[in-house]
């Protein structure tokens, strides 16, 4: 996954002409302009550490910066946008999305080349005057938040100012084969309509990976591995995620853990380096590397008698922390015995 971004490029503004705003047939009132949606680009100097999703029953959800380095067309992202009138930005905890709560932007087909796609929404949303402040901020992929459990695992908690500092809920699915790309952009604040006559009306929103990419190879110099059964505990699933800026200015992915560790069966999820060669991973939480982090595994050499292991992942000296946007790689060296 490295540090493979994306980024979308949002034409907030709008073609003044001399009998209007815009020539869109939804334009309803001509002293207002619509705020419209523009492309995605990939970022495109960043290569990813592995090449993607093959194994994975998701794979139009994950986006790895070389086989698939854009959203593919009729997939949707989530935006939420706040008018806050003429007070300025202040923080995610003191702007309710009161503009736009979770609108769905539609990826149309591929523009000028193969980095660049088109966007679309309805229905179509207007600027109050030159002057209110907006802010806006997304994730993908969109989920459909009106339910009780959402398909994706993705929520957004505004029922007070605690959570909706935290950012947007997300829960890891049990089975990894449902576990998703998910990613969150910066927030673009306090725009203002009249800040955008000079610029084309044009906002670049970044996306970031938000989740870590956690991989388990296993060998054996004694002989074929066959996996029989494997679990991995103490992982924490469920948390709250926000785009935001560190200590020096610089945007990164801020994780609030929530609920209990869990355990999830990952038997199919072990790279057995002697048997196949497909990539099988986990997209999991950020968060510390514990002594609490276990990984049971039974497995058989050459078709002999089941062996059991137990690995505490807390001792792999290189890897203290699972970072959101990184591939943290485990070698599991088997014996026969």
């Amino acid at each position: 996954m490295s540090r493979t971004q994306l980024h979308i490029v949002f034409v907030l503004g709008c073609i003044l002409m001399f009998t209007g705003c815009s020539q869109n047939n939804d334009v309803v009132d001509t002293n207002q302009c619509p705020i419209l949606f523009g492309a995605i680009k990939a970022a495109e100097k960043e290569e990813p550490e592995i090449n993607g999703a093959k194994s994975r029953a998701n794979t139009d959800y994950y986006i790895d910066g070389k086989e698939k380095i854009t959203f593919s067309e009729g997939q949707q992202l989530g935006v939420f946008a706040m008018h806050h009138g003429n007070i300025p930005w202040s923080g995610y905890q003191f702007h309710t999305p009161n503009f736009m709560f979770n609108q769905p932007l539609i990826v149309g087909e591929p523009t000028d080349n193969a980095r660049t796609v088109s966007i679309s929404y309805s229905p179509l949303r207007y600027w109050t005057n030159e002057t209110d402040y907006f802010s806006f901020y997304c994730y993908y992929p969109w989920n459909d938040m009106t339910v009780a459990s959402p398909t994706h695992g993705i929520n957004f908690d505004y029922t007070s100012e605690e959570t909706q500092a935290k950012g947007l809920k997300f829960v890891v699915k049990d089975n990894p084969e449902d576990q998703i790309d998910f990613m969150v952009g910066d927030a673009i604040i306090n725009v203002r309509q009249m800040d955008l006559k000079n610029t084309n009306g044009q906002i670049k929103f970044r996306l970031h990976h938000a989740l870590a990419m956690v991989l388990f190879n296993a060998d054996c110099n004694a002989g074929n591995v066959t996996i029989e059964a494997a679990t991995l505990s103490g992982v924490y699933n469920t948390g709250y995620c926000l785009a935001t800026k560190d200590s020096n200015g610089y945007n990164t992915i801020q994780w609030t853990i929530e609920g209990s560790p869990v355990e999830y069966n990952i038997k199919n999820y072990i790279k057995e380096r002697l048997a196949n060669n497909q990539e099988r991973y986990m997209l999991l939480i950020p968060q510390e590397v514990t002594e609490a982090m276990i990984l049971s595994i039974s497995y058989r050499v050459d078709g002999g008698t089941i062996i059991n292991k137990t690995y505490h992942l807390n001792n792999s000296i290189n890897i203290t922390q699972w970072v959101a946007g990184k591939q943290h790689t485990y070698n599991l060296h088997l014996s026969a015995e």
